[in-house]
């Protein structure tokens, strides 16, 4: 039997509410990046302006400064893209441990001993192929897993699919919501 794990995932109710929050905190992060942008344009603006009435060493004081500010931004930026896509990826592996079962019962049901991930097919009868049906029964079983991170012990899950034990540290725990100014 074959199953594509990826189509899978994205396939089903729990990989698709996963997707859709990972758009929405990407498109906060972007609205988030273009206001800091915006903001470093007008403060480099400022500081070209001031150049004329700055001795050289002050200038360069200023630009070196607001440059290392600059970069610092870029890395908690980068971070915070990075965490976002943890999270993505560590619900896709949960999905696929909570999705074992189902899988497993549709290999023992229809007499299998193995399933290959699709992709590495070189040839293959498309009756063996489970994906569909996969997807169907863990959407059956598993819907858009909250109920399962919810039920997860020692875990306090969030609703992205990862648990609050491995976020990063809050600075960027709040980059979902980024792009609120208050």
């Amino acid at each position: 039997m074959s199953i594509d794990s990826e189509q899978f995932f994205r396939g089903s109710a729990f990989g698709l509410r996963v997707i859709a929050e990972y758009q929405d905190a990407l498109r906060a992060l972007d609205v988030e990046n273009t206001r800091i942008a915006d903001e470093l344009r007008a403060e480099e603006q400022a500081l070209t302006a001031q150049r004329a009435q700055l001795d050289s060493a002050t200038f360069a004081k200023m630009a070196d400064a607001f440059h290392e500010r600059v970069q610092g931004i870029r890395r908690e930026q980068t971070a915070k893209q990075q965490v976002i896509e943890s999270r993505v990826e560590l619900a896709e592996r949960r999905f696929l441990t909570a999705a074992f079962p189902v899988v497993e019962a549709l290999m023992t049901e229809r007499g299998a001993a193995i399933i290959v991930e699709k992709r590495n097919v070189y040839a293959t009868n498309l009756s063996i192929e489970i994906t569909d049906d996969a997807i169907a029964r863990i959407n059956a079983e598993l819907g858009d897993g909250l109920a399962f991170i919810a039920g997860q012990s020692g875990q306090t899950g969030t609703d992205d699919g990862t648990s609050t034990e491995t976020d990063a540290a809050p600075a960027t725990e709040n980059a979902p919501q980024a792009g609120n100014d208050n």
